[in-house]
């Protein structure tokens, strides 16, 4: 459908924007990749995949990846990830503690639950428990330290109505030191 065509394609622009690809599998191209037989292998971790965006975007940029673990709690999506991407390991729920144990992976990607913040919604913001599912994406990417990583909602989240959210969403990000956290308003 049209609007899954239109996530992939910012799925892949962000990535190209933001050089990651450039930065993790070398600044040679593609060509001289494949002529040197280069391995590189980008590990992704997604949370709140969906039908994991990360990797359908990895794949239509030919970039060697290997899904590492996944969680979402729809058990339909779980089956169509198992069916498509393999995963390492699956987490039925984002706030599941284990994936702080998690292995560091090269890209972070989530697509956390946009209802509290969709001028649709009720906009409840960082009180809806959906919400509060960026408070353990965050954890793991301070705690983790990934190379980078990628974060999508709604453009609702940079408005008015939701302006101290994502304030407190971007210290979340930074409270490590270590990212410099741009967002794009596509």
């Amino acid at each position: 459908s049209c609007w899954v065509k239109q996530i992939l394609r910012r799925c892949c622009q962000c990535l190209r924007r933001w050089q990651v690809l450039e930065t993790m599998v070398g600044k040679r191209s593609s060509a001289a990749r494949k002529a040197s037989g280069s391995k590189k292998v980008i590990k992704l971790g997604e949370l709140c995949c969906g039908w994991c965006s990360g990797s359908q975007a990895l794949r239509q940029l030919n970039v060697r990846h290997s899904l590492t673990f996944a969680a979402d709690t729809s058990p339909s999506v779980k089956q169509f990830v198992s069916d498509n991407f393999k995963p390492g390991k699956w987490y039925n729920d984002a706030f599941d503690n284990a994936i702080q144990k998690e292995a560091s992976v090269d890209i972070v990607m989530a697509g956390f639950p946009c209802q509290p913040y969709s001028a649709a919604g009720k906009n409840e913001g960082l009180s809806d428990r959906r919400g509060q599912v960026i408070k353990p994406i965050a954890a793991y990417i301070n705690g983790r330290k990934p190379k980078s990583f990628l974060l999508e909602n709604v453009k609702n989240l940079v408005g008015p109505a939701h302006k101290q959210a994502f304030n407190d969403i971007m210290k979340l990000l930074t409270k490590s030191g270590k990212y410099v956290v741009k967002f794009c308003k596509f």
